[in-house]
């Protein structure tokens, strides 16, 4: 239930950039199932559950955004940050070398959760949703592990997130999860945000 916005890349000066920016994009996408496997350990899984965890698909940036609006526009408020990835989360999340990982009910998304890029070695946890029809059975947690997992096979030191105070729930799942909460930046794209919090992977 997490809400911030990917930090920029800071990729630029022309070919370079380019270049820089396309190897991040295949190696995302190349962070299939299988590859999760040879890295680390495989998704995690509810044992003896027909939902599961898999990475992104085209197919599924419906879902994407249909789940997390579903949220934001109960609890709060629709900000351009929001937009952002919501509108096209392969663009804005995928291509910039992030992942998004679904819980799936058979062929239904019921959960969601994106870890988007803010440099080489740093991640955003991020809109995170599960449908209330599922909440419960512990694919919150499995959702924040897949992408604490995945960020750990990218090399990287550090997952952050912003969420709101208000939400008790989310912010002991983050706990659990092992996130420890530091200063709230001084600048933050989304109004929300009131709380800061960190893991060193």
């Amino acid at each position: 239930v997490s809400r911030c916005h990917a930090s920029a890349i800071g990729l630029c000066g022309g070919q370079a950039a380019g270049h820089r920016r396309a190897r991040l994009r295949d190696h995302a996408r190349s962070c299939t199932l299988s590859g999760i496997v040879g890295r680390h350990s495989r998704l995690p899984q509810l044992p003896d559950s027909p939902v599961k965890i898999v990475p992104f698909r085209p197919s599924l940036a419906p879902a994407f955004s249909n789940l997390n609006r579903a949220w934001i526009e109960q609890l709060f408020t629709i900000e351009p940050a929001d937009l952002k990835v919501l509108e096209n989360p392969e663009t804005a999340i995928i291509d910039a070398g992030g992942q998004i990982f679904f819980a799936m009910d058979g062929e239904t998304p019921v959960g969601t959760v994106a870890a988007l890029r803010g440099s080489l070695d740093r991640f955003e946890l991020a809109k995170m949703a599960v449908t209330p029809t599922h909440r419960g059975r512990g694919l919150g947690y499995l959702l924040g592990q897949a992408v604490i997992d995945w960020v750990r096979g990218q090399g990287a030191r550090e997952v952050f997130l912003v969420t709101n105070s208000s939400l008790a729930g989310a912010i002991r799942l983050y706990e659990r999860l092992g996130f420890r909460h530091g200063p709230m930046p001084a600048h933050s794209e989304y109004a929300r945000a009131d709380v800061y919090m960190q893991l060193v992977v």
